[in-house]
């Protein structure tokens, strides 16, 4: 039988996966922050991105901001979410599928739908749960067109530059974002074009 403390973690790990969610939903990019450590890891070679690379959260949420900003909207839903305490460490799976939507040309599908298991490991520091370790992983086959994060993260950067103090207001490289790209990096697949559901 689990304890209530063992009970108590295993809520706020869930709530963190579900912030996690949200946070990205509502391009609250601090709020996205606040759910890391100092440094973590972040890793989606097995979801068609670059290597597991170390970041800071700072970096992170910058990341996320440079790509997410672009869309018109975005739905990360997860569930089944399965975790395992042992003292102040928990490692965490759920199955998320991520739902996002930009205006694209005429005839191309204007939706991509990621269907991914995030793996957290988490740590707990003061006597709160944070993320030390993401890692996403391809579950099944994805919908719609991969490019749209191309054209949200287009989409972003013009809108950054027409912000009045844009210059020097990104704390990641280019390089960065372009090779990852969020959820998916710039070796988008040829794919043909579907149309806009």
């Amino acid at each position: 039988m689990l304890t209530l403390q063992e009970l108590s973690d295993r809520a706020e790990i869930s709530d963190i996966v579900a912030r996690l969610g949200y946070t990205q939903d509502d391009k609250d990019f601090d709020g996205l922050a606040a759910l890391f450590a100092d440094r973590i890891g972040f890793d989606m070679s097995a979801a068609g991105g670059d290597p597991a690379t170390d970041i800071t959260r700072d970096e992170l949420a910058s990341l996320a901001r440079t790509v997410l900003s672009g869309f018109t909207a975005t739905q990360h839903r997860a569930c089944n979410v399965l975790t395992t305490v042992e003292g102040d460490i928990a490692r965490c799976r759920a199955m998320v599928d991520a739902w996002h939507t930009v205006p694209t040309d005429p005839g191309i599908a204007d939706f991509y739908t990621a269907r991914n298991n995030w793996l957290l490991r988490l740590k707990r520091v003061d006597g709160r749960w944070l993320i030390t370790k993401w890692t996403i992983v391809t579950a099944a086959p994805s919908d719609g067109y991969q490019g749209v994060y191309h054209v949200a993260q287009a989409r972003a950067a013009q809108d950054q530059a027409q912000l009045p103090e844009a210059t020097g207001t990104s704390d990641i490289c280019p390089e960065m974002v372009s090779r990852t790209a969020w959820h998916h990096t710039s070796r988008i697949r040829s794919q043909p074009a579907t149309r806009a559901r």
